[in-house]
């Protein structure tokens, strides 16, 4: 077993930091690592619950709370994408998603329903 001996002061010790894990490459601090997650670049709250409700509201088209849930996807969806700017918290894509999915909601949610309603004229 050979014992290597410690580099010499200035330099840092190859391999990873604090003795674990993956090291970073020459040249890169600990800090850059991190340096992206500032609080601008969060994604806009709008944005996910619009995608959210478009979701519930596609899953829920059967039932009458589906209708509800695909228009507050639309306004929500149109609310995020307001508020979000060029150099602003990010989230477009699961907005227009949510706008999307809100638009379908409902669309299903009537489609089904006239298809169940003309099945009941439907001959046994």
């Amino acid at each position: 077993m050979s014992m290597e001996s410690p580099p010499p002061p200035g330099q840092n010790a190859p391999g990873p930091i604090g003795g674990y894990g993956v090291g970073l490459p020459p040249g890169v601090s600990p800090d850059a690592v991190h340096s992206d997650m500032s609080g601008s670049t969060q994604t806009e709250p709008m944005a996910m619950a619009s995608f959210a409700c478009g979701m519930a509201g596609i899953l829920l088209s059967l039932c009458c709370i589906g209708l509800p849930l695909g228009l507050v996807a639309i306004g929500l969806g149109i609310g995020a994408l307001s508020r979000i700017k060029p150099d602003g918290p990010r989230g477009k894509g699961l907005a227009i998603a949510g706008i999307v999915l809100g638009v379908l909601g409902p669309v299903l949610y009537v489609g089904l329903n006239l298809v169940g309603f003309a099945a009941s004229f439907w001959p046994p």
